[in-house]
């Protein structure tokens, strides 16, 4: 017997964008050659990770901008301004857009 079965499944997610401070302060004239964070959101449930490259425009304060699932989740900052990771949240949800979150990396 030969069964056609398709399901569709609707996966939501969001746009979450914000500035990266360090030690409280603005981060200006970060260019894409330098060692620049990546914000890493890691799901508190299934240990799933999006990682979000922040902006390499030296005009600007150091920003990120990207899609994640609807969910909870641990943000971090990866390289670029600490040695490996560092959690700047331990617990984020995530249910609409988020455009002004703003992120301190302590050095």
């Amino acid at each position: 017997m030969d069964h056609d079965v398709r399901v569709t499944l609707e996966v939501e997610s969001r746009t979450v964008s914000g500035s990266i401070l360090l030690n409280g302060a603005p981060i200006i004239g970060a260019t894409c050659e330098a060692m620049r964070p990546t914000v890493l959101f890691r799901d508190t449930s299934t240990g799933k990770e999006v990682f979000i490259p922040s902006s390499c425009d030296p005009n600007v304060e150091l920003s990120f901008s990207g899609r994640v699932y609807v969910g909870t989740y641990e943000v971090w900052s990866k390289d670029g301004l600490t040695a490996g990771e560092s959690l700047l949240l331990p617990s984020l949800q995530v249910t609409s857009d988020i455009s002004d979150l703003t992120l301190d990396v302590q050095k």
